[in-house]
C-alpha cells in the first residue's frame, strides 16, 4: 500500500478543499424553504375535522336499539305492575328482576360507555388538550 498519501503534507484532498469557494445556496432557495416552512406552519396548526361520515352509521343504528331496549322494558314494567297491584322495588329492579337478559343488556351498555369515556381521554391527552 502506498503511504505517500498520507505522509505528503499537501494532501490532494486538503489541498482541493481550502483552495474551492465556499458553498452559498442560490438566490431563491432561502426565501422558497422559509414559504415551505411558514406554509407547513399554518397548515399544522388546523384542527382536526371530526370524522361525521364514520361516525353516523353507528348513531343512526344506536338510536332503534336504545329505542328497542326501551320499549321492551317499557313493556316488562307494564306487566310486572299488571301483576302486583303495588311494586316492592323500583321500576328497573323489577324489569330486571322478571328478566335478567335485561341486566345483561345494562352492563353492555355501561361498559360500551366506559369504553367510549376512556378512548376520548386518552385521545385528549395524546392530542394535549386538558
Amino acid at each position: 500500500m502506498n503511504n505517500d498519501f498520507k505522509t505528503r503534507p499537501d494532501n490532494t484532498l486538503d489541498h482541493v478543499l481550502a483552495t474551492e469557494e465556499p458553498l452559498v445556496p442560490s438566490s431563491g432557495f432561502a426565501a422558497s424553504v422559509m414559504e415551505r416552512i411558514t406554509d407547513e406552519a399554518v397548515r399544522a396548526h388546523k384542527p382536526i375535522k371530526f370524522p361525521w361520515r364514520r361516525v353516523l352509521p353507528g348513531m343512526i343504528l344506536l338510536v332503534p336499539g336504545l329505542a328497542y331496549m326501551v320499549l321492551q322494558l317499557v313493556k316488562t314494567l307494564i306487566a310486572a305492575s299488571a301483576t302486583q297491584a303495588e311494586p316492592s322495588a323500583p321500576f328497573i329492579a323489577t324489569a330486571i328482576a322478571l328478566n335478567p337478559q335485561y341486566l345483561q343488556m345494562l352492563l353492555w351498555l355501561a361498559a360500551a360507555a366506559a369504553l367510549t369515556f376512556i378512548t376520548w381521554r386518552i385521545t385528549q391527552r395524546l392530542v394535549g388538550l386538558r
